[in-house]
């Protein structure tokens, strides 16, 4: 009995561990010594602000066509793109997309947020942010694992 009891501890753990949401980035993750690491592109924070009852599963980030990379609890993904007319998307596992049309400039920096409204349903949500609530949110994001 005490056999059995410690096998499922052990299966319980394991299986908390591996629903933990981690933030990892397909694209290059640009120099953060810089404003922009190329003053004709536009760079993109999209940061995740959940509580960790919400944050068992990753937010997948894409800028139109193009991956960027998945967001896990207070995490955050950093990227440059040309200048123009995108669409930010968001999909998450136990939530509704969500997607945010919007103009990149070039040398500007632009913060989003994403997190989840709780419903019925789980939305996914994209904000955009001021620059300086922007800043005060990344100081309390990790920056993602390069894949």
């Amino acid at each position: 009995m005490k056999l059995l009891k410690s096998v499922l501890m052990v299966g319980l753990l394991a299986g908390m561990g591996v629903g933990c949401a981690s933030t990892k980035q397909v694209v290059p993750f640009p120099d953060q010594s810089n404003t922009t690491s190329d003053p004709n592109k536009a760079r993109i924070y999209v940061m995740r602000h959940i509580s960790k009852r919400c944050g068992m599963y990753s937010s997948t980030i894409w800028d139109g066509p193009l991956k960027i990379g998945s967001i896990g609890t207070s995490g955050y993904l950093c990227w440059e793109r040309e200048p123009g007319e995108t669409t930010i998307r968001v999909m998450m596992v136990t939530a509704t997309p969500a997607s945010l049309p919007m103009t990149c400039e070039k040398g500007h920096v632009y913060y989003i947020m994403n997190g989840v409204k709780i419903g019925n349903v789980g939305k996914s949500l994209l904000v955009p942010m001021s620059q300086d609530e922007g800043q005060k949110l990344l100081r309390t994001c990790k920056r993602p694992k390069q894949l």
